[in-house]
C-alpha cells in the first residue's frame, strides 16, 4: 500500500507540474500579447513591468528589439542587446534602424563605428557621407564612384554624397557616358535622360541619338545619322540590335549581318549579340538559325548557347551535329543526365545501338525526368532510390526543445508564418548538414511540409521520398481528380511544382492556393462552374483550389490530345503559347518537343512535372506509371504555315 501512495504521489506531482508548465506558457503568451500592445501604445511603464516575466519566453529577444528599435534607453543598452543576441536575427535589424537614428541626428562618427558592410545602398551613402563629414574625403569619394557607377537610380540618402562626387575632380564625361550606357542597358532611359544634363552641350545629340535608338531600334538599319569610326556610335548600334531581337530576332539578325563590318564592333560586345541573336532563332526555330549557329566561335560560345546549338540540332533532328556540339558542351555538363540522354538518343539515330544501350543503362540509375525516359528505351523498371533520413527521435526532440525553434513555432503559434520562416532561414544557415537533415524532419512531423521540402534541398538530399514527395489533401485531390477523369498522380505532381502542398501560397504575380490560380482564372472557371464568385480568398480554400484547378486541367488536356507535356506548358505559360510551339512542317517526338520549350522555366517545369506525376504513381499505387505514357507524339498546328515577313532591302553604307 505504501509503495503504490508513492507511486500515486510522484504520478500526481508530475502530472501536476505539466500542467503548471502549460499553464505558465499559456500566461507567457498572453504577457507576450500585452508587452506587445504595450510598445505599440509607448506604454514603457507597463512594458517594464511585463518583461522581467517573460525572461524565459522565446520570443523575448524579438520583444526587447522591438522595444530598443522604438525607444532605446542608452546607447550602451543597444551595445549590450547587439552583444548578447548576436545569435539571432535581430541585431541585423536594430543595427539598421540605428545606424539610420544616427544618420537623421548627423551623429557621423557614431555611425561609422556601429556601422558593419551591408547590401542598403542607403545605408551605404550614409557611410561614405559619414567618412566625407569626418574628414575622410578620399574614401568618401572612391565609395561614391562605385555607388554612382550602376544602371539605375539611388536613394536620395545618396544625393548630398553624389553632389560632392559630380564636383570633384574624380568626376568626369567618360564616367558619365558609362552610367549612361548602364542605364540604357538596364532599360531606364529616364535615369540616361537626367545623365545627359551632366554631357557636354556638343555631345548631348549623341546621348539624344542613343535615346532614339531605344525607342525606335529599326533605326539601326539606315546610314545617314551614323558616324561609323566613332567608338560611341558602335556602342549604340549594339544597343539597338540587342533591342530589336526582343521585337523582331529575323530582322535583328539580317541588320546584323548586313552592317556589323561598318563599325569597328569590340569583341566581347560582337560575343553577347552572337549569342543573343543565336538563342533567338533556335528559341523562334528561324530557319537560319543552325547556319548562324555553327558560324560562332565555339571558343567563346557561352553554356547556354552551347545547349541551343544542341536543341536546334534536335529540333530539325539532325544527329549528327546534335552528336557534334554535344561534345562541345562544357566537360561538367556533358555527364548530366540531359545530356548523356540526348547523346544516347543520337546515338540510336544514328545506328549505334550498343553505344545507345550502355548509356541509356547507365543515365536510368538514378531518379530523374531524363532517367526515367531512358529507362522507358530500355522498358525496364524506374530506380526510385528511396532512403528516409536517418535521424532519432531524440535529435528531432533536442533541436525542437532549442530556445531558437521554439520561438519559430511561437510565432506559428500566433499565425505569424511570414515570421517563423524568416526566424526557421536565419537558424537554418548556422547549421550543420546533419542538424539541418534534423531540422527538415522536425518541420515535416510539425506539418510544415512545403519548410521541409525547401530545407532538405539546402543540403541536396533528394532521396527521402515521403519528406520530399507527401500524400497530403489526400481525400480533396483524389475526389476532384476523379470527378474530373483525372489520374490523381497527375494533379499531386503539378500541384508538388506549383505551390509544394502550401495551401497559403502566393506568387509573385498573384497566383494562389495549391495549384495557383489566378484570380481572373478563378473567376472563368467558377463561371464556367456556374458557382458564385465571392473574392480571390477563396482560392486559398484547398477544396475550392483543387476543384477549379482539376478543371481547368482537364480542358488542357481536352485541348492537347490527352497529352500531359503539353498540358501542364500550358499551364504555366499559357495555352496560347503552348499552340504557337507546336510544330508546323511534321509531327515531333515529344522528348524533342519539351527540350525546346522555349521559356527556360515552362521547359524545367514539364520536366519536373512529368517526373512528380510518376513518383507519386508509385507512392499511392505501388505501380510503374512511363513517363512517356504521358506524352504522346506532338502533332503539328491546326492551321497553314505562317508566312515570313519580307525582309527589307538594306542599302550599303559608304564609308
Amino acid at each position: 500500500m505504501h509503495s503504490f501512495v508513492c507511486l500515486f504521489l510522484i504520478f500526481l506531482g508530475l502530472f501536476s507540474g505539466s500542467q503548471v508548465h502549460g499553464d505558465s506558457l499559456s500566461d507567457q503568451r498572453k504577457n507576450f500579447l500585452k508587452a506587445e500592445r504595450a510598445i505599440k501604445k509607448g506604454y514603457y511603464r507597463r512594458l517594464n513591468e511585463l518583461l522581467p516575466k517573460l525572461k524565459e519566453y522565446p520570443l523575448y529577444p524579438y520583444l526587447l528589439y522591438k522595444k530598443l528599435s522604438k525607444k532605446p534607453d542608452s546607447m550602451e543598452q543597444i551595445e549590450s542587446y547587439l552583444a548578447e543576441y548576436s545569435d539571432t536575427r535581430y541585431p541585423t535589424l536594430l543595427r539598421r534602424n540605428l545606424l539610420k537614428s544616427l544618420a537623421s541626428k548627423k551623429k557621423w562618427p557614431e555611425y561609422i563605428s556601429h556601422y558593419e558592410k551591408t547590401v542598403s545602398p542607403e545605408l551605404q551613402c550614409f557611410y561614405y557621407w559619414a567618412l566625407y563629414k569626418t574628414g575622410r574625403k578620399d574614401e568618401a569619394l572612391v565609395g561614391a564612384e562605385k555607388l554612382w557607377l550602376i544602371g539605375r537610380s539611388r536613394p536620395k540618402a545618396c544625393d548630398k554624397l553624389f553632389v560632392k562626387f559630380q564636383n570633384s575632380e574624380v568626376f568626369s564625361t567618360e564616367i558619365v557616358w558609362q552610367r549612361f550606357g548602364l542605364a540604357m542597358d538596364k532599360g531606364k532611359p529616364q535615369l540616361a535622360k537626367y545623365l545627359k544634363q551632366f554631357i557636354p552641350k556638343n555631345q548631348q545629340k549623341l546621348a539624344d541619338f542613343w535615346l532614339k535608338v531605344h525607342r525606335n531600334p529599326r533605326l539601326v538599319m539606315g546610314c545617314k545619322q551614323w558616324d561609323f569610326a566613332s567608338p560611341k556610335m558602335s556602342r549604340i548600334f549594339v544597343h539597338g540590335i540587342g533591342r530589336l531581337i526582343g521585337k523582331d530576332s529575323n530582322l535583328a539578325h539580317h541588320v546584323w549581318e548586313s552592317r556589323k563590318n561598318n563599325f569597328n564592333i569590340e569583341l566581347e560586345q560582337q560575343s553577347y549579340i552572337e549569342k543573343r541573336l543565336g538563342i533567338a532563332l533556335a528559341i523562334r526555330r528561324n530557319p537560319k538559325a543552325a547556319q548562324f549557329l555553327a558560324n560562332i566561335n565555339i571558343a567563346q560560345a557561352h553554356t547556354e548557347l552551347r545547349e541551343w546549338r544542341v536543341r536546334n540540332a534536335l529540333l530539325v533532328q539532325d544527329w549528327q551535329s546534335a552528336r557534334l556540339y554535344l561534345e562541345q558542351l562544357q566537360q561538367p555538363d556533358q555527364v548530366l543526365p540531359q545530356w548523356l540522354y540526348w547523346r544516347a538518343r543520337s546515338f540510336e539515330a544514328l545506328g549505334q545501338l550498343d553505344e545507345a544501350l550502355k548509356i541509356y543503362a547507365d543515365v536510368a540509375k538514378s531518379r530523374s525526368f531524363y532517367s526515367f525516359l531512358a529507362a522507358d528505351r530500355l522498358e525496364q523498371d524506374y530506380e526510385w532510390g528511396d532512403r528516409p533520413v536517418a535521424v532519432s527521435e531524440v535529435e528531432i526532440e533536442q533541436l525542437e526543445n532549442r530556445k531558437d525553434f521554439a520561438a519559430v513555432f511561437e510565432f506559428k503559434h500566433f499565425g505569424r508564418n511570414s515570421m517563423a520562416q524568416r526566424e526557421w532561414w536565419h537558424i537554418i544557415r548556422k547549421l550543420s548538414t546533419h542538424e539541418i537533415l534534423v531540422a527538415a524532419k522536425l518541420a515535416e512531423r510539425r506539418g510544415w511540409n512545403h519548410i521541409a521540402i525547401f530545407t532538405i534541398a539546402k543540403v541536396k538530399y533528394w532521396d527521402d521520398l515521403a519528406l520530399r514527395f507527401p500524400v497530403l489533401f489526400e481525400k480533396t485531390i483524389t475526389d476532384h481528380a476523379s470527378r474530373q477523369g483525372l489520374d490523381p498522380s497527375l494533379v499531386y505532381g503539378l500541384i508538388r511544382q506549383e505551390s509544394v502542398f502550401n495551401q497559403h501560397a502566393q506568387s509573385r504575380v498573384g497566383a494562389r492556393g495549391l495549384m495557383q490560380i489566378m484570380p481572373a482564372t478563378g473567376r472563368s472557371i467558377a463561371r464556367s462552374l456556374k458557382e458564385k464568385w465571392s473574392s480571390s480568398r477563396i482560392l486559398y480554400k484547398p477544396d475550392v483550389n483543387v476543384r477549379y484547378g482539376t478543371s481547368y486541367l482537364k480542358n488542357l488536356l481536352d485541348q492537347f490530345d490527352q497529352n500531359y507535356a503539353l498540358s501542364a506548358a500550358g499551364y504555366n505559360a499559357g495555352e496560347h503559347r503552348v499552340k504557337r510551339w507546336l510544330p508546323v512542317d511534321k509531327p515531333m517526338p515529344s522528348d524533342i518537343w519539351i527540350e525546346n520549350i522555349p521559356f527556360k522555366e515552362t521547359r524545367h517545369y514539364v520536366k519536373t512535372v512529368l517526373a512528380n506525376a510518376s513518383i507519386y504513381h508509385k507512392r499511392l499505387n505501388d505501380k510503374l506509371l512511363r513517363v512517356s505514357s504521358l506524352t504522346n507524339t506532338v502533332a503539328t498546328k491546326n492551321k497553314s504555315k505562317v508566312r515570313q515577313k519580307k525582309l527589307p532591302h538594306l542599302k550599303s553604307c559608304n564609308q
